[in-house]
């Protein structure tokens, strides 16, 4: 690992992001990576997870992990205890503004398709689903405006089939003009949530509740959406493979995901070897 010179005191607290950054290409948690977890806890200090995925995407890996921090979901908008399948906290948006923000982006930029992230919910336009990467319920695609119907909103996604990535983020921006907080952690996606809600913010509400400070907190990731989490945090670390806005705000920069990356910054810094076994292992 590469670094420039700590900012400020030992780590008591490992925030990673999961995709790109601490989980493997294909979606697994190495057990490498796994072994390097667990040596930070035996060592005293604590592990939380910090991704963009909603609840239903993380409750697997967490347990697994029994991590006794909540997980850091939808980009800081929940906090959430996997071992008791509790949302502890959520700074939502309602559907209210949800519904004015889509009118207004659907009327600067006709064929937009939009989605919705609740605490728990999941609903998509129809137009959204029949774009989208990764598998859709039936029962969570919805006709007209019938995606906004439901729980407040954590975070809003946002997709064109024309328009390139740069040029939505700019036009989101100005029809939101401070109503939500933009950012995105694949091409495809932009993800909008309520004003001041990031994975820092998240992250901090954890922190605050283990009774440690920002300085003692190491962060990993490896898109724009982690950037705010790793400006805050003591250390922040970006893999290899990460986006480069996020290498150009980054304390140090690891191997990549595929490289286990954050298992070698972790072995580095507490002095653990890596163990012989390192295949992937499902999620």
């Amino acid at each position: 690992m590469t670094s420039r010179p700590a900012r400020r005191r030992p780590t008591d607290v490992v925030a990673s992001d999961l995709d790109g950054t601490l989980l493997t290409s294909t979606g697994g948690l190495s057990a490498r990576s796994r072994h390097a977890l667990a040596a930070v806890r035996e060592a005293g200090g604590h592990v939380v997870l910090a991704t963009g995925r909603p609840t239903r995407y993380v409750v697997d890996l967490a347990r697994s992990l029994d991590l006794d921090t909540p997980v850091v979901c939808a980009n800081g908008a929940v906090l959430y205890d996997a071992r008791h399948d509790e949302v502890v906290a959520a700074r939502t948006l309602s559907t209210a503004v949800v519904a004015e923000l889509g009118a207004a982006l659907r009327a600067r930029l006709p064929g937009v398709a939009f989605a919705v992230e609740g605490a728990r919910e999941f609903r998509c336009e129809r137009r959204f689903a029949e774009h989208n990467e990764w598998p859709i319920p039936g029962d969570a695609v919805v006709d007209d405006a019938g995606w906004v119907d439901g729980e407040p909103v954590a975070k809003l996604l946002v997709r064109h089939p024309a328009l390139g990535f740069g040029e939505l983020l700019e036009a989101a921006a100005e029809v939101l003009d401070g109503q939500g907080e933009c950012t995105y952690s694949s091409a495809t996606l932009l993800e909008v949530a309520a004003p001041g809600v990031n994975k820092a913010a998240g992250l901090a509400d954890v922190v605050a509740g283990l009774g440690a400070e920002p300085g003692e907190v190491l962060a990993f990731g490896d898109m724009p959406n982690d950037i705010p989490m790793l400006a805050w945090a003591g250390t922040g670390v970006a893999v290899a493979n990460a986006h480069p806005s996020v290498h150009e705000v980054a304390d140090a920069v690891t191997a990549s995901n595929d490289d286990d990356g954050v298992a070698l910054a972790l072995e580095q810094r507490l002095g653990v070897p890596s163990p012989t076994a390192v295949d992937a292992e499902p999620r």
